[in-house]
């Protein structure tokens, strides 16, 4: 399998498996704080986003019915986070946005 490499480097993150992760039915295994997310299925973000609260926010993405289209690959599917509680959080998701183009995200960030 193909390493993944994130340009974050700056931040000590060197690649996606090297991020704290759990499989998103036990996203209630998560921290209770700020930072980056991505929901990945087969270690592909499909989605990436930034939260106060990640472990809140991965439940209301739960319950929109937002992830229905791939429930089918419920079971393969992941939540990697960067904890941050600083501005950077933006730029990381920037970044992360940029560099993975992922599915559910409306629009790349330029």
């Amino acid at each position: 399998m193909k390493q993944i490499i994130i340009p974050l480097e700056k931040w000590g993150i060197k690649d996606l498996k090297s991020l704290e992760n759990v499989k998103i039915r036990r996203y209630y295994d998560m921290p209770n704080c700020g930072g980056v997310y991505l929901l990945c299925v087969s270690f592909r973000p499909i989605y990436i986003g930034r939260a106060s609260n990640m472990r809140y926010r991965i439940n209301q993405h739960i319950k929109s019915g937002r992830l229905n289209h791939y429930f089918d690959k419920i079971r393969s599917m992941r939540v990697f986070w960067i904890r941050n509680y600083t501005r950077e959080v933006y730029i990381i998701e920037r970044t992360l946005i940029k560099h993975f183009n992922p599915v559910l995200n409306k629009q790349c960030v330029d």
